[in-house]
């Protein structure tokens, strides 16, 4: 099977509705077969970012979004998941205008003008002290010429007091 970042295929935008269907089942499919071996963690300027919700340190959000790509690519689905489980956590379609989730609070910011400002974000409020947790966000795209690709960003969350010794506990 190959690895999603590599699937290239042409079509038309009249293809957009079956293409859509066609990426979210590959999706799925590519994460259910470990997909996301010998990735590694990207920085914000690659999709995916992880930080305090509101200054609030024991709450995280983990955000993908496309802004930082060319103006001429369009969005078509974007989903959240948990590695390595794979766990879909949340989802959305562009062409069908519809978020999904799972357990966890989601935020889903749909931009009718431009769909690499739409966003996908989750709240991590669960992450027990001193661990850390991987988190995937998988892109479908549309570029000029028809050309569909799969774009995928991993970042690992941290409690934020992993490394801090508690007063309490001297």
């Amino acid at each position: 099977m190959p690895r999603p970042e590599t699937l290239v295929r042409q079509c038309s935008r009249h293809d957009v509705p079956r293409a859509v269907e066609l990426l979210v089942v590959l999706l799925l499919c590519c994460r259910v077969a470990g997909g996301d071996k010998n990735r590694t963690s990207q920085s914000s300027s690659h999709g995916l970012t992880s930080g305090a919700f509101r200054r609030e340190q024991s709450i995280r959000e983990v955000v993908c979004t496309c802004e930082q790509l060319s103006p001429d690519i369009d969005v078509l689905f974007m989903m959240v998941y948990q590695v390595p489980s794979s766990r879909v956590l949340a989802s959305f379609s562009y062409y069908k205008r519809e978020c999904w989730n799972s357990d966890y609070f989601v935020s889903c910011v749909i931009d009718e003008a431009d769909s690499r400002m739409s966003r996908l974000a989750i709240l991590v409020a669960d992450l027990p002290e001193g661990s850390s947790r991987a988190y995937g966000c998988n892109v479908s795209t549309m570029a000029p010429g028809g050309v569909l690709r799969v774009l995928s960003w991993r970042v690992d969350v941290v409690h934020p007091w992993s490394k801090l010794r508690s007063p309490c506990s001297e």
